[in-house]
C-alpha cells in the first residue's frame, strides 16, 4: 500500500517508469491493484485521499492510448483474486471488468 502514494510522482516525473507499467504485462495487475485499493477503501474517511489517488493514477494512464489498448485483453484470472473484486459470471475484457467495477449500480465505487 505504501507504494500507491509513490505512483503519481513516478508517473509524472518518470515517462520511462509509465511506459514500463503499460509496454509490459504490469498494467494489467496494476489496474487491478489499484482498483482493489479504491474499492476496498470507498468507505472509510479516513482513507479517501489513498482513493482520490488511485483514481488519479487510473485517469492518469487512461491518458496513454496504449493502456486503453493493453485493456482489450480478456480478463481470465478472476480466482486469484480477492473474494470483495469478484464479478459473479463474469467474462470480459480488463476494460469491461474495470467499467462494472467502477459503475454505480454494482455498488461499488463511482469513478
Amino acid at each position: 500500500m505504501e507504494i500507491v502514494p509513490q505512483y503519481p510522482i513516478a508517473n509524472s516525473i518518470y515517462q520511462r517508469f509509465r511506459s514500463f507499467i503499460i509496454d509490459t504485462d504490469r498494467a494489467y495487475d496494476f489496474v487491478v491493484l489499484i482498483l482493489f485499493y479504491a474499492l476496498e477503501h470507498r468507505l472509510d474517511p479516513s482513507k479517501s485521499g489513498v482513493v482520490r489517488m488511485c483514481i488519479f493514477v487510473l485517469q492518469t494512464l487512461s491518458a496513454e492510448q496504449k493502456f486503453g489498448k493493453c485493456l482489450n485483453k480478456r480478463f481470465e484470472e478472476q480466482n486469484t483474486l480477492p473474494q470483495s473484486m469478484i464479478i459473479p459470471g463474469f467474462s470480459g475484457t480488463f476494460a469491461d471488468y474495470l467499467i462494472m467495477v467502477c459503475s454505480p449500480s454494482a455498488s461499488l465505487i463511482v469513478c
